[in-house]
């Protein structure tokens, strides 16, 4: 009778024990089924010790491990200049734009070095800057993290320089150069030339007949350009050198040829007009003039500075000059008729011989 009884009392408890063993391995095992469903991350086991311990990874944290997008380093590429587009390992984008490039990664971008926005206006490219430096529009480089990288534009402007003597006379100067922040520039003989907006240039020479001059005002030596197209008017050290020629009364004399002499050793010749003046244009310095007229030659030289303004006198008037006139014409009548004369006596023996 006991033993009946402890028989069922053992029995009683294989039950309970089955009956939570089996609830307790489903409690276990569910979070592992739910796991293994459409997007669920793999589970990991580690056995370390009696008990099986398991880490799970959300959906999320699954697919960040397996492709990483947002891991990898941004690069953005701007500009500091108007719209402009870039080329980047092949393929043509606007600026700004930004992109995600696996660390290690080798690109290769380019832009224009020269683009117009206007007609008188254009932007001029000069390196690049932040992610990489270079002066070349077309860089290539690696990708070590994130960063910007800048294309650097400057704004030039398509300036008109006029040159004017000190007298406001135009002239053309044979050559002009400009010192700006990129160095020296030269003006073509047309007067145009692009300069970078907003800056200081100076004036570092200018050549007119061959010889080198300068501003006539200080002002001018360094110029500061604007924001709009500017025509810029500068007087030069050039003067108006006047000769007036007379004779002892003060008559102009016209026609009479004077030979200049600039500091520079260049010479030029003209006739003085009806008022007997020759005006030419003449560097800052000292020059001469020869004048010649019915074979009487008179120099002048003039050491002062800035604009002459020199007669010259003759020692000749036009009542010397009749007279002369009238002498040396009375004189080659004379030599005419002596030399007819002379022919006539030299024929006389033959004519003779020939009436006989």
């Amino acid at each position: 009778m006991k033993l009946a009884k402890s028989a069922a009392a053992l029995g009683l408890l294989l039950v309970l024990y089955i009956v939570t063993s089996a609830y307790l391995g489903a409690v276990t095992t569910e979070p592992q089924a739910r796991a293994t469903g459409f997007g669920a991350a793999p589970v990991k086991t580690s056995v370390g010790s009696d008990r099986a311990q398991m880490s799970l990874k959300t959906p999320r944290e699954a697919v960040l491990a397996a492709g990483a997008p947002s891991g990898d380093p941004t690069v953005a590429i701007t500009t500091n200049g108007p719209v402009v587009s870039v080329t980047v390992d092949g393929t043509t984008y606007t600026l700004p734009v930004t992109f995600n490039w696996a660390a290690g990664s080798q690109h290769t971008v380019s832009v224009l070095n020269t683009t117009s926005a206007a007609t008188d206006t254009r932007y001029m490219f000069f390196g690049w800057t932040g992610y990489a430096a270079s002066a070349s529009a077309h860089l290539s480089f690696v990708v070590t993290g994130d960063g910007q990288l800048t294309a650097n534009y400057r704004k030039q402007l398509f300036d008109t320089f006029e040159f004017e003597s000190a007298d406001g006379v135009s002239v053309i100067p044979s050559s002009v150069t400009l010192l700006g922040p990129s160095g020296p520039v030269s003006v073509p003989v047309r007067g145009r030339v692009w300069l970078d907006a907003n800056s200081n240039y100076s004036l570092v020479g200018v050549i007119w007949s061959n010889i080198t001059v300068g501003p006539a005002v200080q002002s001018y030596t360094t110029l500061v350009t604007k924001d709009l197209t500017t025509t810029y008017k500068i007087p030069l050290t050039i003067y108006r050198d006047t000769i007036k020629v007379t004779d002892i009364f003060g008559l102009p004399f016209r026609g009479a040829s004077v030979t200049i002499t600039g500091a520079n050793g260049s010479q030029t010749s003209h006739l003085t007009d009806g008022r007997g003046v020759v005006s030419v244009e003449l560097p800052l310095g000292t020059y001469s003039a020869d004048v010649l007229y019915f074979g009487v030659r008179v120099s002048s030289r003039d050491n002062s500075l800035g604009s002459h303004n020199v007669d010259v006198s003759l020692p000749l008037n036009y009542p010397t000059i009749l007279a002369l006139t009238v002498s040396l014409g009375t004189y080659g009548d004379y030599l005419v008729r002596r030399g007819m004369k002379r022919r006539q006596q030299d024929a006389e023996p033959f004519l003779v011989q020939e009436a006989s």
